[in-house]
């Protein structure tokens, strides 16, 4: 049988909220409304630092989870591990990369069309010594359709 993950993440997000300063972010388990047939889970880490960038875990014991920062930069991460880290499991790699977007000190550029809605975002988060890109749209939608770039540096927690 395989573990639960949900659980495992959830314990590692619980971890990495011991370890910083209190009332510094706040966690929040919910299920995707815009999903109600699948019921997936989600947390979400809030900082009070209006300047830092909030992480948001959608988790599918059957898949693994999507992992959302800054103003909608996304990956995957497969559930057996092994993503981005070597062979972590997948809890070990979330909590790292948590780790990392908790600590700041990291930009992301985010495209939008001439309505001001994001059509493209990229951003690089080092973890572990490794460059990981996050980012959400097409390439070249993003180059045919875009009307301005904003960089947003995020602050740590």
């Amino acid at each position: 049988m395989r573990p639960d993950i949900e659980g495992q993440i959830a314990a590692k997000l619980e971890q990495l909220l011991g370890t910083l300063p209190g009332n510094v972010a706040n966690l929040e388990r919910a299920v995707d409304a815009s999903h109600p047939a699948v019921k997936v889970p989600y947390f979400t880490l809030s900082p009070m630092n209006p300047s830092a960038s909030s992480i948001s875990i959608a988790v599918s014991n059957q898949q693994g989870a999507v992992v959302t920062i800054g103003h909608g930069s996304y990956r995957e991460f497969w559930r057996d591990g092994g993503n981005l880290l070597g062979r972590l499991p997948i809890d070990e790699e979330l909590f790292l990369v948590c780790k990392s977007i908790v600590s700041g000190n990291f930009s992301e550029r985010v495209w939008y069309d001439s309505s001001e809605r994001m059509i493209r975002s990229r951003l690089a988060l080092l973890v572990q010594g490794q460059q990981l890109g996050f980012g959400y749209g097409n390439v070249l939608w993003g180059f045919l359709r875009r009307k301005s770039v904003r960089t947003f540096i995020y602050e740590p927690y």
